[in-house]
């Protein structure tokens, strides 16, 4: 019951600042990427075979680990927002969609770029618990989580080289296009082991994020 509220409300909040009645068209960009690294995650979750964990074994100082797809937003993406967005949390909110999910093509070949409101921001606290280091309910500091459900359809169909079988028993006919930043992946079911296994990704943010939508209910 406690997350559908905040859900609700979340939902209700965006909604509103991002009608077509509130469009932006003087394209100010309310957002400050300048003095600020914004980020975008997203927890991949196959209906059947849980969460995508991308492995990484190219930076030597963590170690072999597991991250999710995400990372950097471009300065392109805050000023295609500041186009149709008029307030700084919707703006942020669609340049963090468009990063990630461009993030997840580089990183994986899933492609829903045209389809940004498949990323669901992951509701991590109420409103009332904001403040200066979590100011938007979707985010831990500058960096931004969604959810992205997907099924089978959702990989990558065509045949040819380069693609890559998930590590383990799990899903073996699906295959992604790895940048060359991963080794591998897996699916994980199991929520909580999956947050052990990103602890040493992105200074453990991811599995901060995915322990506080376990608590939520989000998942």
């Amino acid at each position: 019951y406690l997350y559908s509220s905040l859900k609700v409300s979340f939902r209700l909040t965006i909604m509103s600042s991002s009608s077509p009645d509130n469009d932006n068209s003087n394209g100010n960009i309310l957002v400050d990427y300048n003095t600020t690294d914004y980020r975008g995650f997203v927890f991949v979750r196959h209906v059947t075979h849980g969460l995508v964990l991308l492995h990484c074994t190219r930076k030597p100082q963590k170690g072999h680990h597991f991250q999710l797809p995400g990372g950097h937003i471009d300065e392109a993406e805050f000023l295609l927002a500041a186009q149709s967005r008029n307030c700084e949390e919707s703006q942020l909110l669609h340049a963090a969609r468009a990063g990630t999910a461009r993030e997840l093509y580089e990183e994986t070949g899933m492609d829903v770029r045209d389809t940004l409101e498949r990323l669901e921001p992951v509701v991590l606290r109420s409103t009332e618990e904001g403040n200066g280091k979590h100011k938007y309910p979707f985010a831990i500091k500058s960096k931004m989580f969604f959810r992205l459900n997907v099924n089978d359809e959702d990989f990558i169909q065509q045949s040819g080289g380069g693609l890559v079988g998930p590590m383990g028993s799990d899903g073996t006919h699906l295959r992604l296009r790895l940048s060359v930043e991963h080794s591998g992946y897996t699916f994980e079911k199991d929520l909580n082991r999956a947050s052990d296994m990103l602890e040493k990704h992105s200074g453990g943010a991811g599995s901060k994020a995915l322990r506080k939508a376990i608590k939520l209910g989000s998942f």
